[in-house]
């Protein structure tokens, strides 16, 4: 676990056969009840660690692979989205959100309301910034992550 400027506070060693799941749950439960959000990249997100850490009142929010629990009617190959659209749902209070950046990205959150907002990307040959809109999840998703992916 990093702060958002990229400070080490904890971790948990890789160690053979122990699932993701229970090495992520295990090191967001020392943030139990301080009302964090966790940011996390796909590789330790899932429908199940999301649902996990909302009933010990823990909120994620991460970006998430096609095999982990994601909603089938959500995924990029079954949506038409250009950029800057996307597509979303709840299920009790784990809410799913496909989203068109350059690619195709995929969000769990148990935090994020459905909402509006725009991030900045750069274009091809332009030197401007361009707004891209984008589902807030994804906005919130980029400035809690604070540039680590780790």
């Amino acid at each position: 676990i990093t702060t958002t400027n990229g400070i080490l506070i904890d971790f948990v060693l890789d160690i053979p056969d122990v699932p993701y799941a229970e090495k992520t749950l295990e090191l967001i439960q020392r943030l139990k009840q301080k009302g964090h959000v966790v940011y996390m990249d796909r590789l330790y997100t899932s429908t199940s660690v999301v649902k996990r850490a909302f009933q010990e009142q823990q909120h994620i929010c991460g970006t998430v692979q096609d095999n982990r629990g994601f909603p089938s009617s959500l995924k990029a190959g079954d949506l038409a989205l250009t950029t800057g659209q996307w597509e979303g749902m709840c299920n009790g209070k784990v809410a799913a959100y496909s989203w068109q950046d350059s690619g195709s990205v995929q969000f769990l959150s148990s935090f994020h309301l459905p909402g509006a907002g725009v991030v900045f990307r750069r274009k091809r040959g332009e030197r401007e910034r361009v707004e891209v809109p984008a589902p807030i999840v994804a906005v919130e998703y980029n400035e809690g992550m604070g540039g680590n992916d780790c």
